[in-house]
């Protein structure tokens, strides 16, 4: 497991399906209030700038409160793009390193940063085998 270097817990994002309406006229889209009002409440909960957070390059662990009926990834670019808004990233751009799990033992979402530079101790062993010379 990764070392982090700090956590931020925010309600459930809504999921991509959800979060754009197109409009009427068929010339673009606009954020859904459902979509808004979660953009609120996540940014009342980024008062954190306390903490130490990390340069880019950046290595990020979102957990999300969701079951098998929902695509976990249609969960991530709102979270990213409020972290950005929100100046906790300079630019998700920067983001080398992206863990996403279903975790039904939390409330919403939280999201823990950490150096994506770092190895864990299964990617070490897979460097490791993969040098390996096999000779007869």
């Amino acid at each position: 497991m990764e070392e982090t270097c700090g956590m931020i817990s925010l309600p459930l994002p809504p999921s991509l399906n959800n979060a754009f309406v197109n409009r009427q006229d068929g010339k673009g889209r606009y954020r859904s209030s459902a979509y808004k009002a979660w953009q609120r409440a996540a940014g009342d909960c980024l008062s954190v700038s306390a903490w130490d957070m990390p340069s880019p390059p950046y290595g990020i662990t979102i957990r999300l409160n969701i079951d098998h009926r929902s695509d976990i990834d249609n969960r991530v670019k709102p979270v990213l793009d409020l972290l950005v808004k929100h100046g906790v990233l300079t630019g998700d751009q920067w983001v080398n390193s992206l863990h996403v799990y279903r975790d039904r033992s939390i409330d919403g979402c939280t999201v823990a940063f950490f150096d994506p530079e770092c190895m864990t101790l299964g990617q070490a062993a897979c460097r490791v085998i993969s040098n390996l010379e096999i000779t007869e």
